[in-house]
């Protein structure tokens, strides 16, 4: 099923005004198109982002009146299984089957300077944002952190690097990657957003051979890529819909 058949299909769900389900569906065909020319996270897609502004509208009314106030889902998730196109109150994520190409530490080379590690308070002072998750699951704990960049002759930063894996005592995995510029090592290469929160465009992924999710995308020049495993669905969005904020 392509997109615009699971968008009319999740849209069946809600019955939202049918001439506002069809003007999404033009704004999403016409942002398709711009993205399939486009090297992610140099080029903004302003069509996509006027689709999801426009998806938002419909899902409003709709979820306010069948989850109230602060809930984030639209369609129903069930522990234990995995739902390719999920609505929520401001977007909407189509987890989609991952590529097999990734972006690999060559994209990353550039001027590699001096390396150095920085305190995680410097770094977010560095990007502008708090790197810390805001929601995880319970039972994860932060295991390991790091905060890495390169700085030139002159001390100017010239690439930088966070991870962050956080962990639970049953095998349950997450994983937070940011780094300016581009997206992370280890994000899907070259492959056009799927889905929007708040009408931000990103990539949902699923894996079915091994149960991991991950999502990755572009904003205000910082890349991103939060991954994982041994967790609901339910679970990773929460994850993904906070951090947003």
């Amino acid at each position: 099923m392509n997109r615009m058949n699971k968008y009319r299909s999740a849209m069946d769900k809600v019955e939202p005004p049918k001439e506002l389900t069809e003007k999404t569906i033009r704004l999403m065909e016409q942002a398709q198109g711009k993205q399939a020319a486009r090297r992610r996270g140099f080029q903004p897609v302003y069509g996509f982002a006027a689709a999801a502004a426009c998806f938002f509208v419909l899902l409003a009314v709709p979820a306010l009146l069948n989850n109230g106030s602060g809930h984030i889902f639209i369609t129903k998730l069930e522990a234990g299984t995995h739902i390719s196109s999920v609505e929520l109150t401001d977007g909407f994520l189509l987890f989609e089957e991952p590529s097999g190409v990734f972006v690999s530490p060559g994209v990353h080379v550039g001027k590699r300077g001096v390396k150095e590690e920085w305190e995680i308070a410097r770094y977010e002072e560095y990007i502008g944002r708090v790197v810390s998750l805001p929601y995880r699951p319970d039972g994860f704990s932060l295991k390991e952190e790091s905060a890495t960049v390169y700085l030139d002759e002159d001390g100017k930063v010239v690439r930088d690097h966070y991870q962050a894996r956080y962990r639970d005592s049953d095998d349950g995995e997450l994983t937070v990657s940011i780094t300016s510029g581009v997206l992370p090592e280890g994000s899907d290469y070259d492959i056009p957003d799927n889905s929007s929160i708040r009408g931000e465009p990103l990539y949902a992924g699923y894996d079915p051979a091994d149960g991991r999710y991950h999502v990755q995308y572009m904003r205000e020049g910082i890349g991103y890529l939060l991954e994982a495993r041994g967790i609901s669905q339910e679970e990773f969005i929460m994850i993904v819909w906070h951090f947003f904020e």
